[in-house]
C-alpha cells in the first residue's frame, strides 16, 4: 500500500513540475502570429498594450510612453512620443523594450523577425516611424523605417543576429518620428520570433487593417 502511495505521489509531483515548466516557458513558445508551419520558431516574445499597468517601454528623459484610453471594442494602444530625430543607431536610442534573457540566448547566431502593429497618433504630423533590434553586444539591425497611416497596420523585418559574446540584454528600440521628433506613434502589439539561421524567411509585408479588424497576437 505504501508503495502505491509513493508511486502516486511521484506521479502527482511530476505533473506539478511539468505544469510549472509549461507556465514558465509559455512566453517563449512559438505560439505567435505569422510563424511558418514548415519552419516553427525556436522562441518567441510578445508585448501587448492591454492598459492594465504601466507600459513596459523604457522612455528616456524628454520622451513619453503612455496608454491611450480607447472606446469599447477598439484595440488598446500605447502612445510613444518625443525622441530626437538624430538618435544614433547604437546603444539604447529612442524608446525601447527589453527582451527576456532567455530570448537573447535563443537569438544568438539565429534570425529574428520583429513585427509591430502601429498607427499614427491622432493630430500627429509624422508619416513614418522606425524600429530596430539591438544586442547591446555584437551589433544591431539599424533603423528600419515604415510608413504610418491613421489605421493600425502590421510592419515586419528580419535580422540575422551575430553570435553573442558577453550578452548585455537585447532590446527593441522605436523612434516615433524619425524626421522631426514632434510626431508620435501608437503601438498595439509587438512580437519577436527566433528562427534557425539560414531559414528561408521573408519579413511580413505591411498590411492595412482597421482598428477593430486587426489580428491579435
Amino acid at each position: 500500500m505504501r508503495r502505491w502511495l509513493a508511486i502516486l505521489g511521484l506521479v502527482g509531483l511530476s505533473a506539478v513540475i511539468a505544469g510549472a515548466v509549461v507556465l514558465v516557458a509559455r512566453p517563449y513558445l512559438p505560439d505567435l502570429p505569422g510563424s511558418h508551419a514548415a519552419n516553427p520558431a525556436l522562441a518567441g516574445f510578445q508585448y501587448v498594450a492591454d492598459g492594465d499597468s504601466q507600459p513596459d517601454f523604457t522612455a528616456p528623459d524628454g520622451t513619453r510612453a503612455e496608454f491611450v484610453t480607447v472606446s469599447k471594442g477598439e484595440t488598446p494602444v500605447v502612445r510613444l512620443a518625443g525622441v530626437q530625430s538624430n538618435a544614433p543607431a547604437t546603444g539604447r536610442p529612442g524608446i525601447y523594450l527589453f527582451l527576456p534573457e532567455a530570448f537573447e540566448k535563443a537569438a544568438s547566431g539565429q534570425t529574428v523577425r520583429v513585427t509591430v502593429a502601429a498607427r499614427r497618433s491622432r493630430d500627429s504630423p509624422n508619416a513614418a516611424f522606425a524600429v530596430d533590434y539591438s544586442t547591446s553586444d555584437v551589433g544591431n539591425s539599424g533603423w528600419q523605417r515604415f510608413p504610418l497611416t491613421d489605421d493600425l497596420a502590421i510592419h515586419s523585418f528580419t535580422y540575422s543576429v551575430p553570435p553573442m559574446k558577453v550578452g548585455n540584454g537585447d532590446f527593441i528600440g522605436i523612434l516615433p518620428d524619425p524626421v522631426n521628433s514632434v510626431g508620435s506613434v501608437e503601438i498595439a502589439w509587438i512580437t519577436a520570433e527566433v528562427f534557425p539561421q539560414g531559414t528561408p524567411l521573408e519579413a511580413l509585408p505591411p498590411v492595412s487593417a482597421t482598428t477593430t479588424a486587426l489580428p491579435q497576437p
